[in-house]
């Protein structure tokens, strides 16, 4: 735009001139204007906030904390990384005012570092979390979940001081969480897999179903899958209300909000018996095909695993996309993505395809390393679940078999290669079993290394495993 261009031209002038509150300001102003157009920034630009950045490096000693803050929303709204000397900068300044933040200073601060990716120190956290705990009854609802949001996304537990806060202030203002509020604040409980109390569950239940005509896709998509991390059922009003705005909305379901639901409702099917009405599952079945071009490898495993979790067989409209779009995707699996999308093809009773089977081979052969147990139990599962052995693989044609034998040969080299003590009693008596049922137990080193692992683990398998 004219003003942007302005604007960039001007600090490309007289940059070196700002005081901190032109910085901030000349910064929040970049970011306004990115949020709105959502596009790459021009490279005029990015000179222009890498002379900001060097100047804000200068002033950092006379920012307020208004100042400090809007320098990190501002960077993370344009996706920019403070470059090292000023994000040290923010830091020790924001640590100095720390006792004067107030809830809009802490919920800005995490929630730029959360969405940068940035995990401040210890250091910084642990005064920050101080800070929010005390004055948390100042929080407004955005406040209270856009910090929860952004702990969580750092993965950094709140202390149970601020739990507490947080528990008391979201179930006062629950009547002015919006439906994003909610979705986040339950996400956060979800991903540091706590539960909240009661009361917390209570009152955003009642928000959600007052606000269900407000959710989107992804405020669905958050809810439903903080439930299932949860491991905990949601009021069937609620479930009801959720299900329903789902067909209001399905058309507009992003990749992965679409997988997160189909696993959140296999999650809850599995976890807590709570089933699923088919249309629901039909029309995610439906528009998860429709928009397959878009899905990665995770979307990819993650719905098939859900189908397959529900007992439900997708049709074939959205199986040939999914493999289909799988094989293009092929060297982006990963051997979680390989060993679900596996187990739940063969759960489902359909057999990969050559052309998917010879891209997981040769991704098996590029990530031996990173092959797990539960990835190897699970594969190898799968494959002897299909009842591929020697007599099955000898009547298939070359371009189908040979794929095939590549990828067991290099999943029983890695059985060979693990220690056997890293096994559970459950996987070794299924790669023992498997080995059987694949008719593969002459390859050189397997059966000795079966062996030795049931003898260590034998004493704990249960009646099926022996």
């Amino acid at each position: 735009s004219l003003q942007e261009r302005e604007l960039v031209q001007y600090v490309h002038n007289v940059c070196s001139e700002f005081n901190h509150v032109n910085v901030a300001t000349a910064l929040h102003k970049l970011a306004k204007n990115a949020s709105r157009h959502g596009r790459t920034l021009p490279s005029s630009t990015q000179e222009a906030l890498s002379l900001l950045q060097h100047r804000a490096s200068a002033v950092t000693a006379a920012f307020v904390p208004q100042g400090v803050c809007n320098v990190l929303w501002s960077l993370a709204t344009l996706g920019v990384e403070p470059n090292p000397e000023l994000r040290q900068r923010l830091d020790g300044r924001a640590l100095e005012l720390m006792d004067s933040y107030n809830s809009q200073n802490i919920s800005n601060t995490v929630w730029a570092y959360a969405t940068m990716g940035l995990r401040p120190p210890a250091s910084f956290t642990e005064p920050l979390v101080t800070q929010a705990a005390k004055i948390i009854h100042t929080f407004k609802a955005q406040e209270v979940a856009n910090t929860m949001w952004g702990l969580a996304s750092l993965g950094l537990r709140p202390s149970n001081q601020l739990l507490a806060g947080v528990a008391a202030r979201s179930t006062a203002v629950a009547g002015s969480f919006n439906a994003q509020n909610v979705a986040n604040l339950l996400w956060a409980y979800g991903t540091l897999q706590m539960e909240p109390e009661e009361a917390v569950i209570a009152a955003m239940t009642s928000q959600a179903i007052h606000l269900s005509q407000e959710f989107k896709g992804q405020n669905i998509s958050n809810t439903l899958w903080a439930f299932a991390s949860m491991k905990r059922s949601p009021a069937k009003q609620l479930l009801d209300t959720l299900c329903s705005r789902i067909f209001v909305v399905v058309n507009d379901l992003k990749p992965q909000e679409t997988s997160n639901i189909l696993w959140s409702f296999a999650t809850l099917d599995l976890k807590v018996d709570v089933h699923m009405d088919d249309k629901v599952v039909q029309a995610l079945s439906d528009h998860a095909a429709h928009i397959m071009a878009q899905f990665n490898p995770q979307d990819i495993a993650i719905s098939t695993w859900a189908f397959a979790t529900l007992k439900r067989t997708p049709d074939w409209t959205f199986l040939d996309a999914m493999m289909g779009k799988a094989v293009a995707e092929g060297d982006r699996f990963k051997p979680q993505d390989i060993s679900n999308l596996l187990w739940a093809l063969a759960t489902l009773g359909i057999e990969p395809s050559a052309p998917l089977t010879k891209v997981f081979a040769e991704q098996v052969a590029l990530q031996q390393n990173d092959l797990s147990t539960q990835h190897l139990s699970n594969s190898l599962w799968a494959l002897a679940q299909l009842g591929l052995d020697k007599a099955e693989r000898a009547v298939m044609p070359p371009e189908q078999r040979e794929p095939l034998d590549k990828l067991l040969s290099l999943l029983f080299k890695a059985v060979v290669s693990i220690p056997s003590n890293d096994l559970l009693p459950e996987q070794v008596a299924i790669l023992a079993w498997s080995g059987a049922v694949l008719e593969v137990l002459d390859q050189t080193d397997l059966i000795p290394k079966i062996m030795e692992a049931v003898s260590l683990k034998v004493q704990s398998m249960d009646d099926s495993g022996l």
